[in-house]
């Protein structure tokens, strides 16, 4: 008796893995769109002021801390600096005035794309060619107030 149950324990095993791998597997979708890396959900500059931007409210706390500053001034590489003490910078490859423009007069959208070219800080280098994007609105009159576009957010994206 004890035989006849050790054959049918070792008949079953076999037939349930193949049972188990003629199940279909899940296959993500080549049309799905990663999600942001890092995203910040504010980002506010002082007018008139060679201060930094202010980001907050960013996710990836071992990384951002939750907030830190970016500076759009002069011609780039511009830096990115966590309030953990990491940091990056990323070239502006493409900064124009939206064509829709979702800002409040007298506001202009520009939206920003451009890579990661530079970063300081341990585990950082997985950073190296990520895309940061951001829509922002200014006002060409006062020289310099910046702040996201409603409902968008700073973020940092696999290419």
């Amino acid at each position: 008796m004890n035989l006849l149950k050790l054959v049918t324990a070792l008949v079953a095993i076999p037939v349930t893995a193949v049972a188990m791998s003629s199940a279909p597997l899940a296959v993500p979708s080549a049309s799905a769109a990663p999600g942001p890396i890092v995203r910040c959900k504010s980002m506010q500059s002082v007018s008139n002021s060679p201060e930094p931007a202010e980001l907050s409210g960013c996710d990836r706390p071992r990384v951002t801390g939750g907030s830190g500053t970016s500076s759009g001034v002069g011609s780039g590489p511009y830096p990115i600096t966590w309030v953990t003490g990491k940091s990056m910078h990323f070239t502006n490859s493409s900064r124009s005035p939206a064509s829709d423009n979702r800002c409040p007069a007298p506001f202009v959208e520009f939206d920003v794309v451009g890579p990661i070219t530079n970063v300081s800080g341990p585990w950082m280098m997985r950073f190296i060619g990520d895309t940061v994007e951001f829509d922002f609105c200014e006002n060409p009159n006062t020289g310099g107030v910046a702040e996201l576009v409603a409902g968008t957010a700073f973020m940092i994206l696999k290419p």
